[in-house]
């Protein structure tokens, strides 16, 4: 990708010249440490983690106190999937509009043309009253699912389903229109980039959600390769219908979009998306029915199973991939397979700290029990960024790390980030306080009798609510020691050179001392996760 690219080049530069901002450092060890860092996650990926990985290098070179091992050096190591996800988001991303940043943009996300306060509470105050309709929608999907995955599917029952799916999809789109037509009659008109924005954020609204198959009283067994072949099968067979039914009923949702756009106009999309989804739920009965004439024969609790990969119920598109439901997901098992090498207690012998870059997702570790025995033993860890939207679902990493990411807002605002303890030398040279433009985290089970804090917040970057919001920590977790901060989404956080801006903004919101005094307090909660320093983790609450 281009701006990785860019950003491997300038990183050797911005590295040299942040030494001269750096804390001064202690005697160097008789050794150096050995850090290893962690680069693998499930689910979303920061487009920043291969600049974190690439700066912590440069840090480690530049200080000689220690060394850098990473997952990314596996074979196994899924490089060309990750890279794929992320130029893919990208992708959809304008580049070179700068738009406004004290504002969410109007179809949320962070790209595209920013509402006005009026603008964006008629658009929560339309989605709030268009939640009671596409929950109808949603409840009239599982009845459709419910008719088709039957033991005998009676075909003018199916119909029925359908009208009534298509009736739900148009009253959301009725009163999508109405609320539209009210706003473009005010002071409040949204323009044309907006109304585009809008629609392609999926301004139908009502989606089925999952709603998928009969309800089940019991967990469903899983297929057996024999059932899973027919169902992939069957799935495979009704791509196009399934296809056909994502683009109508994408067609209803986006028809109160057009300009000049009437209520003839949208039912003439309803009427084109029940043909379309009368087809495919016939065709589906019919295949259904066929497997259940077989020796492939589901139980009533795998009806769900089967459905998983049509792609038109709840416009999904095709959930369940390549290789239908149930399929093996080939990251999933390259991310295990890299970690088993590097993270069994074996392994983990071979270091004194664990670095998480921005890692996501419920990772694979191999003994998770060693893993924080080895941590309380003794050993550091660092969390960079979404560390904390790490093992949401392994409470002792909760507890171990210091708090849970609960959500960010829909832009990155610029708010002062605190000293809290100006004496500590994880915040040397910190000062009182920097101005960041990030993304900032919200924490939910953070605790202030565990943490000592390092940086915070004085408001809440979205709300402007008053308070004490955390942004960086150190803890003992045993006799291990922690050092987290939610800092490093943004390139320009890390990066004091070039342009780069960040991967949802092409524009540069933070210059060099920002990124230079971001960089040296990553430095530092380096150098104490390794014990390099020392610095007092009593927490400030009591």
């Amino acid at each position: 990708m281009k701006k990785i690219s860019l950003i491997l080049g300038l990183c050797a530069v911005s590295a040299v010249v942040s030494l001269h901002f750096l804390a001064p450092l202690t005697a160097k060890a008789a050794a150096p440490k050995r850090l290893l860092l962690v680069t693998t996650t499930l689910g979303f990926r920061h487009a920043a983690v291969p600049l974190q990985e690439q700066i912590v290098r440069q840090l480690a070179k530049s200080t000689g106190e220690f060394t850098i091992v990473s997952t990314t050096d596996s074979p196994d190591f899924p490089t060309a999937s990750y890279q794929a996800g992320v130029d893919q988001r990208n992708a959809r991303i304008q580049v070179g509009k700068a738009y406004p940043n004290d504002v969410p943009a109007i179809a949320g996300g962070f790209d595209g043309p920013r509402g006005t306060p009026e603008q964006l509470a008629f658009v929560a105050s339309m989605n709030a009253s268009l939640a009671p309709l596409t929950a109808a929608v949603t409840s009239a999907t599982a009845a459709l699912n419910s008719a088709i995955f039957s033991d005998k599917p009676d075909a003018s029952d199916i119909k029925s389903k359908v009208n009534a799916e298509t009736n739900a999809e148009l009253a959301v789109a009725y009163a999508r229109l109405q609320a539209l037509n009210k706003i473009q009659a005010s002071a409040a008109k949204l323009d044309a980039d907006q109304l585009q924005a809008l629609a392609a954020a999926g301004g139908g609204g009502g989606r089925g959600g999952p709603g998928r198959g009969a309800a089940a009283s019991e967990a469903p067994k899983p297929l057996t390769d024999s059932q899973q072949a027919a169902v992939n099968a069957m799935n495979s067979s009704l791509m196009p219908l399934n296809q056909a039914v994502t683009a109508a009923r994408a067609a209803v949702g986006s028809a109160a979009w057009a300009s000049g756009a009437t209520l003839g106009d949208v039912k003439e999309k309803g009427i084109a998306f029940d043909a379309a989804e009368l087809a495919l739920a016939n065709a589906k009965a019919a295949a259904f029915t066929k497997i259940q004439a077989s020796p492939d024969k589901l139980e009533p609790a795998q009806f769900q199973l089967a459905s998983q990969g049509d792609g038109g119920r709840g416009g999904r598109g095709g959930r369940g991939g390549p290789g239908g439901p149930g399929a093996p997901d080939p990251t999933t098992a390259a991310i295990a397979k890299v970690l088993q090498q590097y993270l069994n207690p074996e392994a983990l012998k071979n270091y004194d700290a664990i670095a998480f870059l921005s890692t996501t997702g419920e990772l694979p570790i191999p003994d998770k029990d060693a893993f924080f025995k080895w941590i309380a033993d003794g050993h550091g860890f660092i969390g960079l960024h979404s560390a904390t939207d790490t093992l949401h679902q392994t409470p002792e990493y909760i507890k171990m790390i210091g708090a849970e990411f609960a959500g960010h807002g829909q832009f990155h605002p610029k708010a002062p980030v605190d000293n809290m303890d100006p004496a500590s030398p994880v915040t040397a040279g910190w000062g009182k306080s920097v101005a960041i433009n990030e993304e900032f985290y919200l924490f939910k089970n953070y605790d202030p009798k565990q943490v000592h804090l390092l940086l915070a917040m004085p408001v809440q970057p979205y709300t402007k609510e008053a308070g004490v919001y955390p942004v960086s920590w150190i803890k003992k977790y045993g006799n291990g020691r922690v050092f987290y901060t939610s800092l490093g989404h943004r390139d320009d956080v890390l990066l004091p050179d070039g342009t780069i801006g960040d991967q949802e903004y092409k524009v540069r919101f933070n210059q060099a001392p920002v990124a230079l005094a971001v960089q040296n307090h990553i430095l530092q909660g380096i150098r104490y996760a390794l014990g390099l320093i020392d610095a007092d983790a009593t927490p400030q609450a009591k």
